[in-house]
């Protein structure tokens, strides 16, 4: 396994320390400045997945109306092995592409944790603990999110596309039905998100506060804690709000990604009883589905990821310029 380690690491060259050492006005102009190259690299490999991830549901449908329906048994087992020979090339692809994003995100904390430790030996006596210790946790969510900034949305992006004008070319019909259960999850999340956003920044605010309040020796003990027990309900009330929004966005997505597939097959179902469709083009749009709803899903948690890194990286910044 070390000899495996050894051969694969090259492959992924590391961020480069000096492309990471100014600190940008906004989060994706460092992101870009410090990584261009990487993620250039990265929505190349992605690129590669795009055919790679909607080719099964092909396969699939041919499995059935080409071999399974007409009983060739030969077919099959060609479809079989190009199937799974799909499948191979697809998992090795994206191992590549996350064995690179995630150390693209890894090098990146790495040059901030190097850039933290000489703000502190140069700096000593102008930067207090606290702001010190926070900058340190915030390069492990801000470098975290570096790798998959730019190739992560591109790939999702990517598939979602891909699968949607298969299922267009395969059954138009039938691919509104399966656009119609994604398209009110993306016009409702980002209507509740910004309303978690908002308690979640009040809460981020409320604890800094808080550490500010344990910190400050002049504040006299009993207003002292009076002043940091508010502070303490009030992070509790912030973070109650966040999880009654987003279990609430969380079920409504999860019942609307339910309904999908009742739709295909009712409709689907219709279109086959009448001779409008074949039975495979239901099991490529089941599985299709599927391939609609996750990257849907996933897109939509890298918005709900953007805002909490952004202000993250806006206190990174202040402390590092």
């Amino acid at each position: 396994m070390s000899a495996f380690v050894r051969f694969i690491r090259p492959l992924f060259p590391a961020v480069t320390t000096n492309l990471c050492g100014t600190m940008q006005p906004t989060l994706y102009r460092y992101i870009w400045a410090a990584t261009s190259r990487q993620q250039i690299r990265l929505c190349l490999l992605a690129l590669l997945l795009f055919p790679l991830s909607m080719a099964p549901l092909e396969i699939q449908r041919r499995m059935v109306d080409k071999a399974i329906v007409q009983m060739n048994f030969e077919l099959l087992v060609q479809l079989g092995i190009l199937y799974i020979a799909v499948l191979l090339a697809h998992g090795g692809i994206k191992y590549a592409f996350n064995v690179y994003q995630s150390s693209v995100g890894e090098g990146v904390i790495r040059v901030l944790r190097l850039r933290i430790n000489t703000a502190v030996q140069e700096s000593r006596d102008k930067l207090t603990d606290n702001p010190v210790a926070l900058a340190a946790a915030e390069a492990e969510q801000v470098g975290g999110f570096v790798g998959e900034a730019v190739s992560f949305p591109f790939l999702q992006s990517g598939i979602l596309l891909t699968t949607l004008a298969y299922m267009i070319w395969l059954e138009p019909l039938l691919a509104v039905v399966a656009a119609a259960s994604v398209i009110p999850s993306i016009i409702l999340t980002p209507v509740l998100q910004r309303y978690i956003n908002k308690h979640v920044q009040n809460r981020v605010k409320a604890i800094r506060k808080l550490g500010d309040q344990l910190t400050d020796a002049e504040i006299g003990k009993e207003t002292g804690i009076a002043r940091s027990n508010d502070l303490v309900e009030q992070a509790y009330g912030y973070r109650i709000k966040v999880f009654i929004l987003k279990f609430l966005l969380k079920a409504l997505n999860n019942l609307l990604g339910s309904l999908g597939p009742v739709g295909i097959l009712m409709f689907g179902g219709w279109l086959v009883i009448n001779g409008q469709a074949q039975l495979g083009t239901i099991v490529a749009f089941i599985s299709g589905f599927e391939r609609l709803t996750s990257p849907t899903r996933e897109l939509l948690n890298f918005y709900r990821r953007i805002s909490q890194v952004n202000v993250q990286y806006d206190l990174l910044a202040k402390t590092l310029r």
